[in-house]
């Protein structure tokens, strides 16, 4: 941090929320739906609670519901960082390459993305 002249302060600001975008219109229905499923998500945790230590009647599907809510939580919000370009990423070596390399790297690691989920498709259709 540094401190301005007329005593406020001026936060310096990483170079990679700097990069970060809003997210794209294509995306809203993905951000509605991960925002239904997450309100989805507390509220059956809660009913689970409620019923296992309050009713004493747990119900016995809430704890699976729950897991698989969960990874698909974990799959869009996926998602919804990558098209805002908040993925999480080591910029430490981001950093080491020169200014004019770095598009060309930024590139090349969406396509690695892109190509390691592309050769997780079959084995996942399988798995289903």
């Amino acid at each position: 941090m540094a401190a301005a002249s007329n005593n406020t302060m001026i936060v310096d600001t990483p170079a990679e929320v700097l990069d970060a975008r809003p997210g794209s219109r294509l995306m809203w229905p993905v951000e509605a739906v991960a925002s239904i499923l997450l309100v989805f998500l507390i509220g059956l945790l809660l009913a689970g609670v409620i019923s296992r230590y309050v009713l004493s009647l747990p119900i016995v599907w809430i704890d699976e519901a729950a897991s698989i809510s969960f990874l698909w939580l974990a799959m869009l919000g996926s998602a919804i960082a990558i098209d805002r370009n908040e993925h999480l990423r080591l910029t430490i070596f981001l950093n080491l390459i020169p200014e004019r390399g770095r598009p060309f790297v930024n590139a090349l690691a969406l396509l690695l993305v892109a190509t390691v989920l592309l050769v997780l498709i079959v084995p996942a259709s399988q798995y289903v």
